[in-house]
């Protein structure tokens, strides 16, 4: 027998509503894409979240074909990702298969999603509903394009997500596997929701979301973990040698000091990226990740007079041939970029500052 709720209305009549199945998985889905409200208890920030993309593609390599379909891609007003997998409580999946699928998703959208892509999938989401992308970011979340998608950028990096499992009803397997990953899993999370139906017999639907995994230890395991918040440079080059080694902290000062002769200054982000940014225009220019990577951000110079599409594939090239660089097919539009470790080999310091060089100079 399922479950009932009730509601008192003003006459101080009882009314009785009875919990009932959705029909269909789609009908679940299409209620989450149009009232993400419904997901609000995931994310501390009251600001709520907005959709970027129902069946968002996930691929498997840099630049490469889209292997997955995730059911909905959310962003809040923090700019972490929300990928958000549905599953009906009859679906035999939901025990097992679910928890594999949605870490598959997210191993690989973090690595391989890149910020023009998920800014066109947004523009796409916005325009079927008559909206501007832009204006929407503004009214929603009270900031301008440019400072939103690099908190984006900013948390994927740094792999800040969060994963969320829904359901009608979420067995206490999926529970307890959901508690386990997020009180294991920093700075990622992972949150589970049921959304239950109830009708009345008028046919009026309540619908009742049921926060999953946030345990008191999963919230004790994240504000112990070592916060890449609020870091100083001091605070941050101890942490990247405590992960790379004091070679690789020697050559992350040594970047940072010429590129900052050029003329940029930087900063260390929440989540954790030293950013060396334009101050005039304040665009991020280059990264320096935590993870090790060192990174133009051609991405972001898109709208900067003297970035056209000729000069940032020029830009792609150069970092290609340095040796042991990570340069995708459509690197124009992306981060290139080459692990601090290549930049130990004699000569792949100066050719990446030669790049940089020639970035900077030609945004001037």
């Amino acid at each position: 027998m399922g479950q009932k709720i009730y509601t008192l209305g003003s006459d101080n009549k009882l009314v009785e509503l009875e919990q009932c199945p959705y029909e269909s998985e789609e009908i679940l889905q299409k209620l989450l894409a149009d009232f993400p409200q419904l997901l609000g208890r995931t994310t501390a920030n009251e600001k709520g979240v907005l959709l970027i993309r129902r069946e968002m593609p996930v691929p498997d390599a840099q630049d490469g074909a889209d292997r997955w379909s995730l059911d909905h891609l959310f962003v809040d007003a923090d700019g972490v990702l929300i990928l958000l997998e549905v599953k009906r409580a009859s679906d035999s999946r939901i025990k097992r298969e679910v928890v594999g699928q949605l870490l598959d998703y997210a191993a690989n959208g973090t690595a391989f999603w890149k910020i023009p892509q998920l800014i066109a999938y947004f523009s796409q989401t916005c325009a079927q509903r008559e909206e501007d992308s832009d204006q929407l970011l503004e009214d929603f979340f009270g900031e301008g394009p440019d400072t939103f998608w690099k908190k984006v950028e900013a948390n994927l990096r740094a792999g800040r997500v969060r994963l969320v499992f829904l359901a009608d009803e979420i067995p206490s397997e999926l529970k307890r596997v959901i508690e386990f990953l997020n009180e294991q899993m920093t700075p990622a999370e992972v949150l589970g929701i049921e959304v239950r139906q109830f009708k009345a017999t008028d046919g009026t639907r309540t619908l009742v979301p049921v926060l999953v995994g946030d345990t008191e230890r999963a919230l004790a395991s994240k504000s112990a973990a070592p916060s890449l918040g609020n870091m100083s440079e001091e605070e941050w080059f101890t942490k990247f040698g405590e992960r790379h080694g004091e070679s690789a902290v020697a050559a992350a000062k040594h970047l940072a000091s010429r590129i900052e002769s050029m003329g940029c200054d930087r900063r260390v982000t929440p989540a954790g990226t030293l950013v060396f940014f334009q101050p005039s225009s304040r665009i991020s220019m280059f990264f320096i990740t935590m993870a090790g990577s060192v990174q133009i951000a051609l991405w972001a110079i898109t709208k900067l007079e003297g970035a056209p599409r000729e000069f940032r594939q020029q830009v792609a090239r150069e970092m290609k041939s340095i040796p042991g660089s990570k340069v995708g097919a459509k690197a124009e539009d992306g981060s290139p970029g080459i692990p601090i470790s290549a930049l130990q080999v004699e000569g792949n310091a100066e050719k990446f500052l030669e790049v940089a060089a020639t970035v900077v100079n030609q945004l001037k």
